[in-house]
């Protein structure tokens, strides 16, 4: 099975929903405030928050915290370690529902809310464990916004088994019109933020070019953080016409 790459490089390449996370649209141009979540994140609901969740094993993915809602690189003098952050609302006003949401498209999981709960709460030290308000809203980002993949929670020796699908890989959270988002530390995100994790300009990625071994280790690095198994098929990175790598 022969597939053009349908990302970028520097986006992440699959996103992983949970049973306790409802994502809905919602119907036109707002005044709202907006936070861009761009990668392999795990979406959490938990206690009218939302936990951005993933493992701090990689050696290829690094993480961004960014103010303002332009996603893209460069990221220099944004990199945040492993750990436990929370942003807030300040001062939140009415929220206008923005029109033609692209409702995100997440790879399915199957967990426990009680385990997931537990794994977040116990996550903070060695992983990267980002708390944010419940959004009004969630969208998948109309531009660069999905990439394609094949997920199963069985092997997949034959690729026809199992059809690709386009999933969201760069979300758009929406929340009331505010003065801004404030962190931890009292800092201010007056116009939204941007999380970010991403391999770009990590060694060596720019040269795997065939085998995604980025995408294929994030697959892995989930399914040890979350004690669960799936499997995972990514099409070249180039339009050469080479095998798909498994």
């Amino acid at each position: 099975m022969n597939r053009k790459c349908l990302y970028s490089r520097f986006l992440g390449k699959i996103v992983l929903l949970f049973a306790t996370a409802q994502l809905f649209a919602a119907p036109s141009l707002a005044q709202d405030l907006q936070v861009m979540v761009v990668g392999p994140w795990s979406y959490v609901s938990a206690n009218n928050r939302l936990f951005l969740v993933v493992p701090g094993t990689s050696t290829s993915h690094k993480v961004y915290l960014l103010p303002g809602t332009s996603a893209l690189p460069p990221y220099k003098g944004y990199e945040i370690g492993k750990g436990s952050y929370t942003l807030n609302l300040v001062n939140p006003g009415n929220y206008i529902a923005p029109a033609n949401l692209i409702t995100p498209v997440l790879s399915p999981a199957t967990l426990q809310p009680t385990s997931v709960t537990q794994t977040v709460n116990n996550a903070s030290n060695n992983n990267y464990v980002i708390s944010l308000p419940t959004p009004s809203a969630y969208s998948t980002s109309p531009t660069m916004g999905t990439s394609e993949s094949e997920v199963s929670p069985y092997p997949i020796p034959d690729p026809s088994q199992i059809q690709p699908q386009q999933y969201t890989t760069w979300m758009i959270l929406y929340y009331p019109h505010a003065d801004g988002l404030s962190d931890q530390s009292n800092n201010l995100y007056p116009n939204g933020a941007s999380i970010v994790l991403t391999d770009y300009g990590s060694t060596g990625d720019d040269n795997d070019q065939l085998c995604d071994h980025v995408s294929l280790e994030s697959v892995q690095e989930r399914n040890s953080l979350w004690h669960i198994q799936q499997y995972a098929r990514f099409p070249e990175k180039a339009t050469r016409s080479k095998p798909i790598c498994v």
